[in-house]
């Protein structure tokens, strides 16, 4: 078992990094010689700690097949080479939360 972010090794038992507070990863000896990607580079592309938002974000992700690793202090991360997908993913759910949270005058306008 590695750490995708700081490329620690663990026994078998263990499930998370106690340094970076990640799940670990199962990589094989012979996918390790082969994979020079760890550590792997999480950027943040929902910062929320708003339970309801997060869930949604993160059901969409997870339909999408896009991994990613929920932080209570940074919101949701994802590897650099989905974070594009991500965002523009998650780009309609900030936009309505922003609009949600806006406050309107007396006419309704914001």
């Amino acid at each position: 078992m590695v750490c995708p972010r700081c490329g620690k090794k663990y026994r078998r038992r263990v499930t998370w990094c106690p340094d970076c507070v990640l799940p670990l990863v199962n990589v094989t000896a012979d996918a390790e010689s082969h994979s020079p990607a760890l550590p792997l580079e999480l950027l943040t592309v929902f910062p929320s700690r708003d339970p309801g938002r997060v869930g949604l974000a993160e059901s969409l992700l997870r339909s999408a097949g896009i991994p990613y690793v929920s932080r209570w202090n940074l919101g949701l991360q994802v590897a650099r080479e989905d974070a594009e997908d991500a965002r523009a993913l998650l780009s309609d759910l900030e936009e309505y939360s922003s609009e949600a949270g806006a406050v309107r005058d007396d006419a309704g306008n914001m």
